[in-house]
This record gives structure tokens, sequence and C-alpha cells, in this order.
């Protein structure tokens, strides 16, 4: 399943065939946007069509489906169909960006990817350098629990950051299990 498989081992040359030609065609994969798209709408709900700030300590504003930015100005409106468009630029930024990032994304199964693009969107796992150094190192246990060593996880009074965090480091850690 991951990169790095056989390094070390005692596999033969055979074995290192096969499981590289496995890793090409994983890597091969086309993710489906759609699903990361609708996952992002079920957890954002409703879009903001107009430019919201949703916590006081925010330096910029929120709009449509939890597009952030120093780009989102104040009293600034989009309609449905402009949020839907922005929401598709969004997912394809990002998914290109945890791709590059995690170059085995491809590869996890599809209820792990769901939920750890949903984290990348957030800013949660893009914002972990030392969580993904670990996960591209196979090491998805430490991976695990250092994404949850870090001060917006040990400081927040938010339950669903708490929970979301949690979900993610879970899913990590599922990896390992594979």
């Amino acid at each position: 399943l991951m990169l790095g498989l056989w390094v070390g081992s005692d596999r033969s040359l055979q074995e290192k065939v096969v499981l590289e030609k496995q890793i090409k065609t994983c890597l091969e994969k086309k993710v489906d946007k759609q699903d990361f798209k609708n996952f992002i709408k079920q957890k954002e709900g409703m879009p903001f069509l107009q430019a919201t700030k949703i916590f006081k300590d925010e330096k910029y504003l929120t709009i449509c489906y939890g597009h952030y930015g120093s780009d989102v100005l104040p009293k600034q409106k989009k309609t449905w169909r402009q949020c839907n468009q922005m929401l598709d630029e969004d997912v394809m930024v990002r998914l290109f960006a945890i791709q590059k990032a995690i170059p085995a994304f491809s590869c996890f199964p599809r209820h792990i990817k769901i939920d750890l693009f949903a984290s990348w969107y957030r800013g949660g796992l893009s914002g972990s350098p030392k969580t993904i150094a670990l996960m591209n190192q196979n090491k998805f246990l430490e991976a695990s629990q250092e994404f949850l060593n870090n001060r917006e996880y040990k400081t927040t009074k938010l339950l669903g950051i708490k929970k979301r965090m949690k979900q993610t480091s879970l899913k990590i850690k599922q990896l390992a299990e594979q």
C-alpha cells in the first residue's frame, strides 16, 4: 500500500516488482473531487452568501463553503452558483496540495481520504508539517499522536474543533492497520 514498503527488507526482486506495479497503479488512480465537495457541503452546511466573521479573533472573513482569506472583503456577496464554483476551485487547489504533500494520499481508502481531505481543507492537517512528514515515512501511529500535539487541540474550548481533530487522528491511526 505505501511507498517504501520494501526498503531494507528481504523481499525478492519479483515481490519488489509486483509491489512497484501496485504502487504505480495506486498512484495513477483518479480521486473523485465530487466526494470531497459533497463532504465539505455536508459539514459546512448552508453557504455564507455574504462575507462573515465566524470567530471574534479571526483575521479574515469567511464566505460560501468555508472560503477564508484576505480575498474575502467586507460586505462581499456571492450567489449559490458562485459559491459552488468557488468550492470547485477550492477543492481542486487543496486536492493538488494534499497529493503533492502526501504522495500516497490517492492510495488511501476512500473513507480515510475524505476525512483527511476535510482536515486539509480546514487547515488542520495542512498546518501540521510534522504529521505530514511522519505519514510520508509510514509512521502512522506516531503521526496520529503528533497531529493532536498542538496548541489548538490542547487549548480550544470549541468541542466541534476538538472532535474533528480527534477524528482526523483516528483516521491517520487506521492507516497503520491497513
